[in-house]
């Protein structure tokens, strides 16, 4: 009889490391609850780095501070989609902490650099950002306008606005533009 009771436990020890291991239902939730998410809008023009400087988030860390009403805790932890109004780059940031005045945040991607630190993306390249890239003319800038939402086409001589931005939504549009004037010229 000992043999028999012997040969019963390995099978049920068998039986157990066979099962998967499997995500607890109470861990798994709509993102609205488990974590903030916001979008925010960059001004064109400004660094990139200027988004992970606490003092950046001055105007808004409110949003994400310790309700002392409903005793609800800060929103470290939330998801932060950062983009920009001239459509340059995106940048998925993580709120490491809620500061009384601004907000410690990290990068998580959604891009990979050459020293493999999660970066934004090149919404132009589909590269990683590297920052912006100066415009490649000598007598025309690009900038961002956002009454018009698109690209104004300045000439450097005398600061004219020479081409309106409502014909030109994206910076690889007015690039295209410039270079077909100054070849036509």
């Amino acid at each position: 009889m000992p043999n028999a009771a012997a040969a019963t436990q390995p099978a049920t020890k068998t039986m157990r490391q066979e099962q998967p291991i499997a995500l607890k239902p109470g861990a798994f939730q709509g993102a609205e609850f488990a974590r903030a998410r916001f979008d925010a809008m960059m001004p064109s023009g400004i660094a990139f780095e200027e988004a992970l400087k606490p003092s950046f988030w001055t105007n808004v860390v409110h949003l994400l501070s310790r309700n002392q009403l409903t005793n609800q805790p800060d929103r470290s932890g939330a998801f932060i989609d950062l983009g920009t109004e001239d459509h340059a780059f995106y940048a998925k940031l993580y709120v490491r902490a809620v500061g009384s005045n601004g907000l410690i945040v990290q990068c998580i991607g959604p891009s990979i650099d050459a020293k493999g630190r999660a970066c934004p993306v090149d919404l132009a390249t589909g590269l990683p950002w590297t920052g912006a890239q100066p415009v490649e003319s000598d007598g025309f800038d690009i900038r961002w306008n956002l009454g018009k939402r698109g690209f104004d086409i300045i000439r450097k001589s005398d600061q004219q606005v020479i081409a309106d931005g409502s014909n030109f939504k994206t910076r690889e549009m007015a690039l295209e533009w410039i270079e077909k004037t100054t070849k036509a010229v």
